[in-house]
């Protein structure tokens, strides 16, 4: 199965950014296993992250579990206006808003 995963190479000196998208998560909880530091669990049973920003030495753990998430409900970029864009793209496809 071929998969789309979103990843942004990191402008010199920005903080990477990870968030996940509330509609798609199912909260299957993978993410919350794999780095209960980044992730955890909402008042909905849905997956979120505790801080946007990423430490440098949990980058390559955080893009992992982005690329492990199976319905892709989980972006890393350096940049809030991408994860912005990714979650309207996301609202686009399911018909959630007016184009």
């Amino acid at each position: 199965m071929l998969r789309h995963v979103i990843f942004i190479k990191p402008l010199k000196g920005e903080p990477m950014k990870t968030v996940v998208n509330k509609f798609s998560c199912r909260g299957c909880g993978k993410c919350i296993y794999m780095l209960p530091d980044i992730f955890e669990w909402n008042n909905f049973g849905k997956a979120r992250s505790i801080s946007e920003d990423v430490p440098l030495s949990q980058l390559a753990s955080c893009r992992l579990t982005a690329s492990l998430c199976p319905v892709n409900a989980i972006i890393v970029s350096d940049s809030v206006i991408d994860i912005r864009d990714f979650l309207r793209m996301n609202f686009h496809e399911a018909g959630m808003m007016a184009t």
